[in-house]
Formats: C-alpha cells, sequence, structure tokens
C-alpha cells in the first residue's frame, strides 16, 4: 500500500484538529543536567518559606505575650455605682476619682470600660468604676 502525501497532509491536520500535533513529532534532544530536579529560590519560593517559618514563631510570639500580660497584671477589684436622676458622669467623677486629680482621665476610662460613646446616662444603669476610685 502506497502512502501519499495527501494522506499525510491530511492525517497531520486531522491529529492537529484532535489536539495532536500538527507536525511529525521530532526526537527532542535534551542535555542529561535538564532532568535533574534543582532548587530554584525565585521570590515565590522565598514567600513560601517565609510565610512556613514566620507564621509559626508570630503565633508563638503572640501567645507568650498574652499568657505573659494576664500573668503580670493582677486582677483589679472594680467598683460598681448605680446612676441616680441628674447624674452625669463628671459628677459621678467628682465623688468618686481620687482626690486632687484632674476627672477627665477617670471619665475617659469609665467611658470605655462601659462602652460608653456618648455622655448620655439612663438613671438606674450600672456603671463599673476603674480600680483607684475612692
Amino acid at each position: 500500500m502506497a502512502v501519499r502525501a495527501v494522506d499525510i497532509a491530511t492525517d497531520m491536520a486531522v491529529g492537529a484538529a484532535w489536539g495532536g500535533r500538527a507536525t511529525t513529532p521530532r526526537r527532542e534532544v535534551r542535555s542529561r543536567r535538564a532532568w535533574r530536579w534543582r532548587w530554584r529560590f525565585t521570590p515565590r519560593v522565598w514567600g513560601r518559606v517565609a510565610l512556613v517559618l514566620l507564621v509559626p514563631v508570630a503565633v508563638l510570639v503572640m501567645a507568650r505575650a498574652a499568657a505573659g500580660a494576664t500573668a503580670s497584671r493582677p486582677a483589679a477589684v472594680v467598683e460598681t455605682v448605680r446612676v441616680a436622676p441628674g447624674d452625669t458622669l463628671w459628677s459621678i467623677a467628682l465623688r468618686h476619682a481620687p482626690a486632687g486629680t484632674d476627672p477627665r482621665p477617670w471619665i475617659f476610662r469609665t467611658a470605655a470600660l462601659n462602652g460608653l460613646h456618648d455622655a448620655q446616662l439612663m438613671p438606674g444603669e450600672v456603671l463599673r468604676l476603674p480600680a483607684g476610685s475612692r
């Protein structure tokens, strides 16, 4: 059976249409070195190495810092006060803040401790006072 040039061309075109190669396969010549696996330290590799090494270290440092912060700080005794009609943070500060000091830092600490976003107080509301009150 004789193979004609038209048949070869048709086979190559059909092969290309089905995902094959449009040309006849050639033997690829590669050096032995190209087949060896080598480390290539690209920026992506360095980023992954840093991520793998630094994340556990950061987690350990933060855990140790959190454990040290809670262990070194004594538990503050928090005093509470019930808001009377007509009370303001300023009037409560004048009664409970340490004597002879500016009441503004005490007011800011009280607002932060109770999650207050403004100076509106409702009668009957219970406020926690910061440690060091009289």
